[in-house]
Parts: C-alpha cells; sequence; structure tokens
C-alpha cells in the first residue's frame, strides 16, 4: 500500500512518517503542500492508496485539496488530520463526505503510534480495508463465493443502556477471501447491486443469521432478528415472498425479524417505499431506520413511515459529550422519535463519556466498539447464555 501524508508541519509530517513505518507501513511518502501533494496524485505513476491529509496548511489548505480530490475522482482513501477545535474537524469531515472522498477516519495531532495503530484496527473491526481499491470481484467470481457460501457473518453486541445487559446483537457480513484477507462489505456490496448478484447475497446473509438464531435458539437463548436490506432486493415482490418463506422454513415467526434500511433509500422515491415497507408491516415484520443523521431528512419527512426504530449513525453520536450543537440536535431527535413511538440505537460508541451521556438522556440502545467488538458465532455462543432475550441484526 503507497500512502502520502501531506503536512505543512515538517516535525508532524516526520513524526507521522516515522510511525507509519514502525508499523510496518514502507511504501510511505511526505510532501509540505496541498500543491506538491496534488501533483503526486495526478501523476499515474504515484497515484497513493491512502492519504493523511492536515487540514489547515497555507496557500492550498486541506479543504481545498478535498475538493480538488472530488474533481478528479480521487477513488483512494482519506484520513484527516488535525490540530484545530472539533467543529472545524466536524465541518471538515462533513465537507469530505458532500464531496464523496472515501474518508475513512481522522486523528487529532500529534499523532501517536497508538493512534494510529487504533485507527487501522478500528478500519479491520469495520472490514474497511484502507487504501485497497485496486481489487474489485468479477461478477462470476462473486456468483462463485455466493453459491459456495463463502461469505459469513460477524456479530457485534447492542446493549440495553437501562439494563447495562446485552439486548441483541448486530451481524455484519464478511468474505474470507483467498490471498486478502476477511473482507468487509465496502468491497463487494456495490459489485453485488452492478452485477445483479445482490439477491443472491442477500438470501445467504439472511440465511446464515437464520441458521446462527437457531443455534442461539437450542443453546436456550430466545431472540429476535433485525436484517439491514437494500431496497433494491425488497422492490421484487418475489425476493419479499421468498424472504418470508425462508424464515418460517427455519421456524421463526415474522414479529421476531426487524427489517432495516437506510434513510437515504427511503427518500428517492416515497412511493416505493411506502407500499414496501407497509407490505412488510402487514406481514407482522419491524421496521427500522438505518444509519439515521447522513442524509437530509428529518423525522417529520419520515414519520409517514410504520418505523419502529430508530438508529443513530456513529457520525452523529461520536463526541456528542463534547459537542453542545451535537447535544442539542441529538435531544430532540431522541424526542422527537419517542413521540413518533420509536425506540432509539446509539451507534458507534467508542468513549465512555458519550456513553454516560446516551445512558442519561433516554436512549435506549447502544453498540460500539467501547461495549464490544464484532466476533464469530462460536464465541457469541459462549457468552450469550450470560445474557436474556438477545436480539440479532443482519448488515449486509
Amino acid at each position: 500500500m503507497d500512502i502520502l501524508v501531506v503536512d505543512d508541519d515538517v516535525v508532524s509530517l516526520k513524526l507521522l512518517i516515522h510511525h507509519l513505518k514502525k508499523l510496518g507501513f514502507s511504501n510511505v511518502r511526505g510532501v509540505e503542500s496541498a500543491t506538491d501533494a496534488l501533483r503526486l496524485i495526478k501523476d499515474e505513476n504515484h497515484v497513493p492508496d491512502l492519504v493523511f491529509l492536515d487540514i489547515n496548511m497555507p496557500g492550498m489548505d486541506g479543504l481545498a485539496l478535498i475538493r480538488e480530490l472530488e474533481n478528479m475522482q480521487f477513488n483512494g482513501d482519506l484520513v484527516l488530520v488535525s490540530g484545530q477545535d472539533k467543529k472545524i474537524l466536524h465541518s471538515s469531515i462533513e465537507l469530505s463526505r458532500a464531496c464523496k472522498v472515501n474518508l475513512v477516519g481522522h486523528i487529532e495531532k500529534p499523532a501517536t503510534q497508538s493512534s494510529l495503530a487504533e485507527l487501522f484496527e478500528r478500519l479491520d473491526d469495520k472490514g474497511i480495508q484502507a487504501g485497497r481499491h485496486e481489487w474489485q470481484p468479477a461478477g462470476r467470481e462473486l456468483a462463485a463465493a455466493i453459491e459456495q457460501r463463502e461469505l459469513v457473518n460477524h456479530y457485534q453486541p447492542k446493549i440495553c443502556l437501562a439494563s447495562g445487559a446485552v439486548a441483541g446483537l448486530e451481524a455484519l457480513v464478511r468474505w474470507q477471501y483467498p490471498g486478502l484477507g476477511l473482507m468487509g462489505p465496502d468491497r463487494f456490496i456495490g459489485a453485488a447491486e452492478h452485477y445483479g448478484h445482490i439477491d443472491a447475497l442477500t438470501h445467504l446473509v439472511v440465511e446464515n443469521a437464520l441458521r446462527d438464531c437457531r443455534a442461539c435458539l437450542q443453546a436456550e437463548e430466545p431472540l429476535s432478528v433485525s436484517i439491514n436490506i437494500s431496497m433494491l432486493s425488497l422492490s421484487s415482490p418475489e425476493v419479499m415472498t421468498g424472504l418470508y418463506h425462508l424464515v418460517l422454513e427455519h421456524g421463526v415467526s415474522p414479529r421476531r425479524i426487524t427489517f432495516e434500511v437506510t434513510e437515504s433509500h427511503v427518500l428517492n422515491d416515497r412511493r416505493q417505499p411506502l407500499e414496501i415497507l407497509t407490505r412488510l408491516k402487514m406481514l407482522g415484520f419491524g421496521l427500522s431506520i438505518d444509519d439515521y443523521g447522513t442524509g437530509y431528512s428529518s423525522l417529520r419527512q419520515l414519520r409517514d413511515y410504520p418505523f419502529d426504530e430508530l438508529k443513530l449513525d456513529r457520525s452523529f453520536i461520536d463526541g456528542i459529550s463534547e459537542s453542545v450543537s451535537k447535544r442539542n440536535i441529538y435531544n430532540s431527535t431522541v424526542a422527537m422519535a419517542k413521540d413518533l413511538g420509536m425506540t432509539v440505537v446509539a451507534e458507534g460508541v467508542e468513549n465512555i463519556d458519550d456513553l454516560n451521556l446516551l445512558k442519561s438522556t433516554g436512549c435506549n440502545f447502544a453498540q460500539g466498539f467501547l461495549l464490544a467488538r464484532p466476533m464469530p458465532i462460536e464465541t457469541v455462543l459462549e457468552w450469550l447464555p450470560r445474557n436474556e432475550h438477545p436480539v440479532i441484526a443482519v448488515k449486509i
């Protein structure tokens, strides 16, 4: 992997390069200006896989370079490096997302080897392999992997904030690919949709989750399942019917299943999502709006949909204990969700201060690395007996 570090402060630049090399990254280059960085990135022979970018630099700053990366459709990954206050960092993160640059994380100055190691560890746990965009699965290859059941689910606990008990699990699909290791969904979901394999992939992930549910039931752990599913799949009546019968074949009541859909997918076209989600509700399934806070909707726009649960995106939660503006938005969101009869789940909880704030402000559930990391079902089965009424959430 080729890494480029961009920082006008020579000391910070050399320190970051030193830490990266200590972590085993040998191909690391550094430049002291965004102009030099842009020149390198435009050179076909020197395009980096991963860029560490300082936000505040003289001349062309980090924000301007982000816009340039958007214009040139840079397909590598970006990590923001900042010594600025949290509002500036937050706005820079939002700019990166608005420009559709592939932002995978941020670190504060001065960078340390431990903070960098933690960054890469978080990315691995999320199934994100920073800087590795050179490989994309071929349609035939992905179809074969689905048919041969090479994709597996890992599970991350969801914790009840009122009792501290495990309330459920979120399943995260992984592909064990020879030579590349365990790959997360960001590496193959787009290809599955592009090549028309998303329905088969959805079927496999759901079937894996239901099989694991049965394993938990055999361990005398009653549970329900929540499935994050593509609206592209649900647009097909045949797929909806097939999933319904698949659930019944495994001896699971539809009332023990919640489908999760992302906010943006719901708002693209009101008519079709309204019909699909209403039909699911009529069949007895629960419904959850996932990754709330990443789109441009308000709960008022979503109130016409029959959702039971609201999942707050990690970008909505991270650092909430230190941000007055985030807390104000969060408080109004939780209040409105509860007025609409929805439970609230906070995703991506990674520090104790954020967790304590969530506990004291009416949030129902939380999940994140602070609480527990994703684990194989075998590990889950060792630890589920210590908890009551688990719920599995499946993300594809």
